[in-house]
């Protein structure tokens, strides 16, 4: 369950619908923000009395108020209208405005009396008005004008009268008038507002979710593989976070043009798009360690870096003679400067003169460093590869020096690897000659015995026998040779497929039953698990097998055993030949493994000494590893065939 659910959670599908997802989210978090925004008061108030809608409207009645009962009813022209003459004037206007507008509402409540003829001007039917009014919610009076309204007016209007001003709203709110309409809509907001902030709360939460989700599984495709870095990933972070705020700065002039809810929504989904593609870039780049090396400064910087300064030769010489004539420059016009001054001027001669002769001692060093990495490049050049450098070397150069070194190095290896070519032809060659002499010798030498006379039936067949052993001999040789002409040059036809190795063992252990009786050998096999199928060509696995096996059979102790062990790791299907010598394995174990090498140093024994030279380079050509080890006579060859897929 486990292992699905690790395949599902790195799937690309799922990857996707969460992107998508988190595109979703983040469309929601913009509108659900910009609703927010556009519903400030009932976002930020509980109470409609709180809100800056409901304090402008009753700062304005109370201003109507205040103008009518204090200003514009001891005006001339309102007063002739009053007695019933028709005057039109601003005044007049006004008048006719303000109480028709007192008289459609129906919660604005006020009580005014003018303190010195005792009048009273009030629109609460009931007694006690001033009681009435401050039992409201919020009610207003002289000395509480809010600065932000009015405030100024107002108050140049009372102080030229005698009144004093009482003003509220009457809770709770009739039907009919502003103040109503204004609570019914700010209650209708107050729930929007309650959505709109669980529709963000939500958006958030996937959203940080997705982000966990993405700072897991960003560019893997499982669990325990290698983070993949995407072409839009290699893009320099820089650029990629400016063209990200030119995209951001770019929506918020398109929503401020166009503001409706559809457009929001959809550049949102398409800044969503672009801001998760950066963010996972983001994060992939930190998972692999290689923000830095992607960044536009870096890349400026090692632009620069191999044009002008693109080794350390380069670096050292450029800093050199810049501090040489940057400070040379700093005391030649120290000198010109202070050209009056005897005493200065003397001093900065001598130090002119100080630092070019400490220079110039700098400078032989180098030039002698020069000469002596140019002496080391010409002695090798000349074929003196063990030629030791003399002389000392700045540090600047001991880089120079040290490739140099490496490049003798790798001559005097190129050198002895040659050598020891050579010499293995040489030896193939004296090999060669003497394996295929031998039987050839024989064959010439009973040939000729043949052709005298007088020999009888018995001794013709004798002869005829030991001249069929010859010739197979001679023929096993040559085949034995082409074989490994085509192992070693990988000229081989390879059909790769799964196959059982236990059972071929057993299979070539049947093929061998005859002459492991004979020699009077046991076979011990020992196998872990009969069921190990190797990704391996049947032809050639079973002529390793066989050439080991007959390895095994003519140079092995009479009355000994052989041990076949048979067994996997992880990544390889292993079998193992163990025997013990007839002869004493005095030489190294990889020698054996060369063309025409035996353990029977006389070569009396039967064979070509090519047959672990042919199993090891077919165990190569089938992708596998062969080993050899010698513990005193103890021989054993353990070869490893890779698993099937």
């Amino acid at each position: 369950m486990d292992i699905k659910w690790k395949k599902f959670q790195y799937n690309i599908f799922t990857k996707t619908v969460i992107f998508i997802l988190a595109c979703f989210a983040f469309s929601i978090f913009c509108i659900s923000s910009y609703n927010l925004l556009i519903l400030h008061d009932p976002f930020r108030y509980e109470n409609y009395y709180e809100t800056y809608n409901f304090q402008s409207k009753i700062y304005r009645y109370t201003h109507n108020v205040i103008e009518l009962n204090a200003k514009l009813i001891n005006d001339e022209s309102v007063k002739q209208y009053l007695s019933g003459k028709n005057v039109d004037t601003q005044n007049v206007r006004r008048y006719k405005i303000i109480t028709e507008r007192l008289l459609k509402n129906k919660n604005f409540i006020y009580y005014i009396k003018d303190n010195k003829t005792g009048k009273i001007v009030t629109n609460i039917v009931e007694s006690n008005p001033l009681e009435i009014i401050k039992l409201q919610p919020v009610y207003m009076y002289d000395n509480q004008w809010n600065p932000y309204y009015y405030s100024t007016d107002l108050l140049d209007m009372i102080n030229q009268t005698n009144i004093k001003v009482y003003t509220a709203v009457r809770f709770p709110l009739k039907s009919g008038d502003e103040f109503y309409d204004g609570y019914m809509k700010f209650e209708n907001d107050k729930k929007l507002v309650f959505n709109y902030k669980i529709a963000l709360y939500i958006s958030l939460s996937i959203l940080f979710l997705a982000f966990i989700y993405f700072l897991i599984t960003a560019g893997k495709k499982g669990k325990d593989e290698d983070i993949k870095l995407l072409g839009i990933d290699k893009i320099p972070i820089e650029i990629s976070t400016i063209l990200t705020f030119i995209a951001t700065f770019v929506s918020v002039m398109i929503c401020r043009d166009f503001n409706g809810v559809y457009s929001i929504a959809l550049i949102s989904f398409i800044d969503a798009i672009i801001g998760i593609t950066y963010v996972l870039s983001i994060i992939k780049l930190l998972k692999v360690k290689k923000m830095w090396e992607y960044s536009f400064i870096y890349k400026s910087m090692k632009a620069l870096n191999n044009l002008f300064f693109n080794n350390n030769f380069k670096k050292a010489n450029i800093a050199l003679f810049a501090f040489y004539g940057i400070i040379n420059g700093i005391l030649f016009y120290s000198l010109c400067y202070f050209k009056d001054e005897f005493v200065i001027f003397t001093f900065f001669v001598f130090l002119i003169i100080a630092f070019n002769f400490a220079f110039f001692c700098y400078f032989s060093k180098f030039i002698v460093s020069i000469q002596n990495i140019i002496d080391t490049i010409e002695e090798i050049s000349s074929g003196n590869i063990d030629y030791e450098r003399k002389g000392e070397i700045l540090p600047e150069f001991k880089y120079v020096m040290d490739d140099i070194l490496n490049i003798q190095s790798g001559f005097k290896n190129a050198l002895n690897e040659a050598v020891k070519g050579e010499r293995m032809k040489t030896e193939l060659i004296t090999n060669v000659s003497h394996d295929l002499k031998t039987p050839l010798t024989s064959i010439i030498n009973y040939v000729d015995l043949l052709k005298k006379e007088g020999l009888d039936e018995k001794t013709k067949r004798e002869y005829t026998n030991i001249l069929n052993e010859k010739s197979q001999r001679l023929k096993q040789l040559i085949d034995d040779l082409i074989e490994f002409s085509k192992a070693s040059s990988g000229n081989l036809n390879i059909d790769f497929s799964n196959i059982n190795l236990h059972d071929l063992i057993v299979q070539s252990l049947g093929e061998f039953e005859e002459k492991i009786k004979k020699a009077e050998l046991e076979v011990v096999v020992n196998c872990t698990d009969k069921n190990i199928l190797v990704n391996s060509d049947g032809k050639y696995l079973w002529r390793i097998i066989e050439n080991l096996l007959s390895n095994a059979v003519k140079y092995s102790m009479k009355n000994s055993r052989i041990y076949i062990d048979v067994l996997k790791d992880d990544a390889y299907g292993i079998f193992s030949i163990k025997n013990i010598s007839a002869y004493s394995l005095n030489i190294p174990a990889e020698k054996l493994i060369e063309r025409f090498v035996r353990g029977d140093v006389s070569r009396s024994s039967d064979g070509s000494g090519l047959g672990l030279s042919i199993a090891n380079s077919l165990t190569e050509a089938l992708k596998g590893i062969f080993n050899v080890e010698i513990d005193g006579d103890l021989f054993k060859v353990t070869v490893k065939i890779p698993l099937k897929p």
